[in-house]
């Protein structure tokens, strides 16, 4: 997210900084990824070496490579003690849905602001500590870890 918590504008991220897209890269590969459809066709395309879920209420929407979910709170709790490690991707949306079940958040906040129309939800973090933070040029990237 930028500095004033915008995730996105016109259904697409309005930056792209090499450094973090990487991080992001390291971080989520050989593991399974899950975006809101808008989110997801704002990429337009398949994140090599990872598993992706879509949630959508578009019975007729289909991609190939991507499994439909249509109940994101029943595909949630169905997955809450599984081994498989799920990365909420977005949107806004997906986030704040999400929230309750994340036992760990990957969190990067860049220096700067951009025009947005979509922000990143308030969130209660009251139940979550940094474990590690790291400064890069243009962001910071932190992990929090639940602790209740």
């Amino acid at each position: 997210m930028d500095a004033k918590h915008g995730i996105g504008i016109n259904e697409k991220m309005p930056w792209s900084i090499k450094e973090e897209m990487q991080l992001f890269t390291q971080t989520t590969k050989g593991h399974s990824l899950l975006f809101g459809r808008k989110t997801f066709d704002g990429i337009g395309r398949l994140l090599k070496n990872r598993k992706h879920y879509v949630v959508t209420h578009n019975s007729s929407y289909h991609k190939e490579g991507v499994e439909i979910i249509d109940d994101l709170d029943l595909f949630l709790k169905k997955n809450q003690a599984s081994e498989e490690v799920i990365f909420i991707s977005g949107g806004a949306s997906i986030y704040k849905q999400a929230f309750p079940y994340i036992k760990e958040a990957y969190i990067s906040i860049l220096n700067t602001s951009y025009p947005c129309d979509t922000f990143f939800p308030e969130m209660n973090w009251d139940d979550f500590e940094c474990d590690y933070s790291q400064t890069f040029e243009t962001f910071t990237h932190y992990h929090y870890r639940r602790i209740k």
